[in-house]
């Protein structure tokens, strides 16, 4: 199958154990393709997906500033 370390998205992601991987996998299987794939995005998909990120951005930034005090 595969030996631990297994690095994903351009060696971004670290996977250690093989119980980690079956769950990303069953992960992946759960979302939709348009998240996934560029191509498969239309114009509110990428809406709701610049949203979404919007607000991890500002939950990143309210944690380091909470780091930097």
């Amino acid at each position: 199958m595969f030996s631990p370390p297994l690095y994903l998205l351009n060696k971004k992601i670290k996977i250690n154990h093989s119980y980690l991987l079956k769950l990303i996998y069953q992960i992946r299987l759960i979302i939709p393709s348009f998240v996934l794939y560029e191509n498969y995005r239309g114009p509110r998909s990428q809406k709701i997906i610049s949203i979404f990120s919007q607000f991890i951005n500002l939950f990143k930034k309210a944690q380091k500033q909470l780091y930097q005090y």
